[in-house]
């Protein structure tokens, strides 16, 4: 081999190695991209499936991908909803107006916000959505991510997030109020008991004195549960058994229900325990007795159960004041004259009553709802007209090891003053 040819191969061998390099530095930069997609991809998607808006990815009217809220909302599974044509979803009344939109966004290539229509659950079920569309490209062709919320759902969030603060601000100032009337009463009181101590009265201005007497505690009484419903009573929270509470309470019922209405336990053999103060509790079950009396003057049955529950995402979504967790079920049924939606949606409200002058003052539930509130828990009620009244409490479980049981030497109350709508 000559000199040049040498020379020659020197240097196509150094370019070799130079492209070597080049080459090299390419597969270096490839693997850099392909981990920040695959970093992005995973980011994206952690993203998309923490969202509690539903995301469908929609291409040639296929869904190509969603996020597991989109699974809870429309109750359809992954291979569902992929394997059924996108406007198959929409409610017939809307498909035609969604699906222009849905044309006029690829188009225009325009995102569009607020576009409310029907979506269909799986069972036919037509709830309202709220959507918005962005038009992206997915694999290198136009598709559409559709953002989308179940507004029939968010407007009960909203119902139910205006009540309870509608009720935490009567309950502020009932408490005000109570605790400013409570002193005023203290000082009567006093007053009375200073008059009765002297012997210069006659018996007839000695009743007078006695009836002023009864009439303040009666007043006290008032004020006491206007405290309890506020939250400004305090609970004693220790561990108890709430089926021993619930027996006890059923003592109490048994004395003050007729004969013509039936009471029947269906109580967890091995129930959780919870933090409570047991005698607010008992006067929680002594009270939605009063009310189902109250309901059933012919008579009837009240069913009372207890039974260890497990409160999901989705349920606390729907549901506010609750986390997700392990929760103690009370349920109190009973197979009364039910209530129309009207008194449904006020009957926690302090001093709202259905009955006459004289037949009391409509405190009896909105007690209910200031101790179960008190207890960190929640108190639900359904009901329809001639079929009865289901009201559902839950309460969080104790979280420490071990349960007391309810405490029988504590002080029960008079539960006899309680009122009922």
């Amino acid at each position: 081999m000559t000199e040049s040819e040498k020379e020659q191969v020197m240097k196509e061998l150094a370019a070799l190695r130079e492209r070597v390099r080049y080459l090299e530095e390419v597969e270096k930069e490839f693997a850099t991209l392909a981990r920040a997609l695959k970093d992005s991809e995973t980011k994206y998607r952690f993203l998309v499936d923490k969202v509690q808006e539903a995301v469908l990815l929609v291409q040639d009217d296929t869904v190509k991908s969603v996020n597991p809220a989109a699974k809870i909302i429309g109750g359809y599974s992954a291979d569902e909803l992929r394997s059924v044509p996108f406007s198959e979803f929409i409610d017939a009344g809307d498909r035609d107006r969604v699906l222009a939109l849905y044309r006029q966004a690829l188009a225009a290539e325009t995102v569009l916000d607020s576009i409310t229509f029907g979506v269909i659950r799986k069972g036919g079920e037509v709830f309202q959505a709220t959507t918005r569309f962005i038009p992206v490209n997915w694999e290198d062709r136009p598709a559409l991510l559709c953002l989308m919320q179940d507004a029939t759902r968010q407007g009960d969030l909203e119902s139910q997030l205006l009540y309870a603060k509608k009720m935490e601000a009567v309950g502020t100032l009932a408490g005000g109020i109570a605790h400013d009337f409570n002193n005023h009463l203290q000082g009567i009181s006093g007053y009375i008991q200073l008059l009765m101590m002297r012997g210069d009265r006659d018996r007839t201005e000695q009743g007078w004195l006695l009836q002023i007497e009864r009439s303040v505690k009666r007043a006290a009484a008032l004020t006491k549960q206007l405290l309890i419903f506020s939250r400004k009573e305090e609970s004693r929270l220790e561990p108890i058994d709430l089926n021993e509470v619930v027996r006890q309470a059923q003592k109490t019922l048994a004395r003050t229900i007729p004969e013509s209405i039936t009471a029947e336990l269906k109580l967890a053999a091995e129930l959780a325990p919870v933090d409570g103060d047991a005698v607010q509790l008992e006067h929680v079950l002594f009270n939605l007795g009063i009310n189902a009396k109250d309901a059933m003057p012919a008579g009837g049955k009240i069913v009372i159960e207890t039974r260890n529950s497990h409160l999901d995402e989705t349920f606390c979504r729907n549901h506010v004041g609750v986390t997700p967790g392990a929760y103690v079920e009370l349920t109190f049924a009973d197979s009364g004259h039910g209530m129309d939606r009207e008194t449904l949606e006020r009957i926690f409200e302090p001093f709202y009553t259905t009955k006459g002058v004289g037949s009391g003052i409509g405190l009896g539930l909105a007690i209910v709802y200031g101790i179960v509130q008190s207890h960190h828990g929640l108190i639900l009620c359904e009901s329809n007209l001639e079929k009865g009244t289901t009201f559902r409490v839950y309460l969080p479980v104790q979280e420490r090891e071990g349960a007391a049981p309810a405490k029988e030497e504590r002080k029960r109350g008079d539960y006899r003053g309680a009122e009922t709508i």
